[in-house]
């Protein structure tokens, strides 16, 4: 992959692409979205093929998704209330994968028990007790999107207005 780029939000007539960085999971990469917006991604690939997809309805496809499958997230698998400190919320992810779009679920696990993610107070400021956590990604495929095979693309170009 040589650049992939994610645009998603509610705007229709406007798009704003930001780099998906790379990840320490190999070839794989990723951009978090945090809502169910719509999105759209192109890409390069090393040996020059340019890809798009367009306007992903990410509502429709968790829609479908959780028909037949359920996450726990950590504090719902310990059967204890969400704390406040260390639980995380989880992420749909979206990475490219050769000439397809890879939509994902990732989820955070802190294996630190609570009592030692607690913040201690020194001089009246919160300050973490120098443990650190011990943290695992769990991700969950969703589905794959295939690209649409284009050229062309200008992939400085950040911005684009649409009709």
């Amino acid at each position: 992959m040589e650049v992939a780029q994610l645009n998603f939000g509610m705007y229709t007539n406007q798009r704003s692409w930001a780099l998906i960085l790379p990840e320490s999971r190999g070839s794989t990469r990723y951009a978090s979205l945090p809502a169910y917006y719509p999105f759209d991604v192109r890409w390069k690939l090393k040996d020059g093929r340019e890809f798009i997809v367009e306007n992903v309805d990410t509502a429709a496809i968790m829609r479908e998704y959780f028909k037949t499958h359920q996450i726990l997230l950590q504090h719902q698998r310990e059967n204890r209330p969400r704390h406040p400190v260390g639980d995380f919320d989880p992420s749909v992810v979206v990475g490219v994968k050769d000439d397809k779009v890879v939509v994902k679920w990732l989820l955070v696990l802190n294996g630190t028990a609570i009592d030692k993610r607690l913040p201690v107070i020194v001089n009246g400021k919160p300050a973490m007790d120098g443990t650190p956590w011990k943290l695992e990604d769990e991700e969950h495929y969703v589905t794959s999107i295939p690209g649409k095979p284009t050229s062309g693309i200008d992939f400085k170009k950040q911005w684009e207005f649409l009709k």
